[in-house]
């Protein structure tokens, strides 16, 4: 009768990077979209939109009342109740830039 062993063997695997022209073009893609992006920004900036500048912490209350928006974790906890101070901005939550311009 055989009687077979069965031995282990331990194998360290490690990764080999090689450089390739993807990742250039995924970089360079990724530039590109940074810097449109930042292009859209300043667009939206400078846009004029069909009502004034005063009515923007009265929108705002009524997308959150309404919850057509949804704000995002608060940064700073500590600061979320500090609606009184004039540089509250609603959106952030933070002491920080008033909502209005």
């Amino acid at each position: 009768m055989k009687t077979s062993t069965k031995k282990s063997m331990a194998v360290k695997a490690a990764t080999v990077k090689f450089p390739t022209t993807e990742k250039k073009n995924n970089d360079k893609i990724e530039n590109q979209r940074a810097s449109s992006s930042k292009r859209i920004l300043k667009e939206m900036q400078e846009k004029e939109y069909p009502f004034p500048d005063s009515d923007v912490p009265h929108i705002f209350d009524e997308l959150l009342a309404r919850r057509l928006i949804e704000l995002p974790q608060s940064k700073r906890p500590e600061e979320v109740g500090k609606t009184n101070d004039p540089k509250y901005c609603k959106y952030h939550r933070v002491v920080s830039h008033p909502i209005e311009k």
